[in-house]
C-alpha cells in the first residue's frame, strides 16, 4: 500500500465537519487515489476522510479541527495518508447532541455515503439550518467503512426504525 507522510493544516470553513481532507492533485495521484475516494489519516490515531483536490500549491493536508484532534495532531504536524478502500457498514451506533433532538433520517441522510471510524467527531449539517454534534461509538464491520442506504443506525444505542415522510404511504 502505497503511503505518504504530510503536514496537516486547517481547511476553509465550507470543507469542515463533512469527512474530507483536501490534497493536491499531485499527491492524489503519488497515494493512488481519485477524488471522492476515502483514505486514511493516521497520526496517535487513525480516522479516515473522502479525499478532494486542495490548493496544487501546498505541501499540506486540509482537514478540520475534529479530524485533527481525532488524529492526535496539531496543526503542522506530519499525518501519515493512505489509500483506504472502505467496506458498506452494516450497523453504526451513535451518540447525538443538538439543542433539539433531530429525527433519525436526518441523521442518516446527513451521514450518508461518508466513511465513519469509531471514535469520530462529525458536526452535522441538517434541514433547517440545524447543527448536531454526533460521536461515533461503535461500527459493524469494526472499526471503520462507508455509511450507506442500507446502514442500520441506532441513535443513543437504541436501534432506530427510519420513516422518510411521503415515501410508501
Amino acid at each position: 500500500m502505497t503511503a505518504i507522510s504530510l503536514p496537516i493544516r486547517e481547511a476553509p470553513a465550507a470543507h469542515r465537519g463533512r469527512a474530507l481532507a483536501r490534497l493536491p492533485l499531485e499527491m492524489m495521484r503519488k497515494l493512488g487515489v481519485d477524488p471522492g475516494d476515502p483514505i486514511s489519516i493516521e497520526g496517535t490515531a487513525r480516522t479516515h476522510c473522502r479525499v478532494v483536490p486542495g490548493p496544487s500549491d501546498a505541501a499540506a493536508v486540509e482537514v478540520d479541527a475534529r479530524v485533527a484532534e481525532r488524529v492526535g495532531l496539531a496543526w503542522g504536524a506530519s499525518a501519515r495518508l493512505g489509500p483506504a478502500p472502505l467496506p458498506s457498514l452494516d450497523a453504526v451506533i451513535v451518540d447525538v447532541k443538538a439543542p433539539v433532538p433531530p429525527k433519525p433520517e436526518h441523521i442518516a441522510e446527513a451521514l450518508y455515503d461518508l466513511p465513519l471510524t469509531e471514535g469520530d467527531r462529525l458536526a452535522l449539517r441538517l434541514p433547517l439550518g440545524r447543527m448536531a454534534d454526533v460521536a461515533v461509538t461503535a461500527t459493524a464491520p469494526q472499526p471503520a467503512g462507508l455509511f450507506t442506504d442500507k446502514t442500520v443506525i441506532s441513535i443513543a444505542g437504541r436501534p432506530t426504525a427510519l420513516q422518510y415522510e411521503g415515501i410508501g404511504g
